[in-house]
């Protein structure tokens, strides 16, 4: 779904750009957002000292004020709105593929291993899954509380 979203505000800014004067520019919107999103994953994933650089705050559009969005591009609100949603259902769906693979294991694990090898081998793999599982139901829960938030903010502003 999120790739579906990320094609579609390519192919979108695409028909805009082909009869505009800003043809010239190498980065859309879009393509800015996305790559925000992006720096943001990477900062959530890698929990460095938060004095580095790298932890600086990146100031979504969610995180801007009203004022503020108002002096940016217009729909910036929008495209990340719709970018948050295919990160929520992209990271469900992986969460359930993960889970169901988590239920396999078990029963696999239940059925077929005895001894202290295959069972230290199928711990580790399992491991490995349940740290997965916790990493996508992060992200689902980070994108959460910004979309319910990004709704708030589009019912504050003003309809152009």
């Amino acid at each position: 779904m999120e790739a579906e979203i990320k094609l579609q505000l390519a192919e979108e800014e695409d028909s805009a750009i082909e009869g505009s004067v800003a043809a010239g520019q190498t980065i859309t919107v879009s393509a800015l957002l996305i790559e925000l999103l992006e720096l943001e994953e990477q900062q959530s994933a890698a929990h460095p000292d938060p004095q580095a650089p790298e932890r600086q705050q990146l100031f979504l559009p969610h995180q801007l004020s009203v004022e503020d969005l108002n002096m940016c591009a217009p729909g910036l609100i929008d495209i990340e709105d719709r970018l948050r949603e295919g990160q929520m259902y992209d990271s469900l769906d992986k969460l359930r593929c993960q889970l169901h693979v988590r239920t396999r294991m078990m029963t696999f694990k239940a059925r077929h291993v005895c001894h202290q090898g295959p069972n230290t081998k199928i711990r580790r793999r399992l491991d490995v899954n349940d740290t997965k599982i916790i990493q996508l139901a992060e992200k689902y829960q980070a994108a959460e509380p910004i979309i319910f938030g990004i709704f708030g903010i589009l019912c504050a502003l003003p309809c152009i």
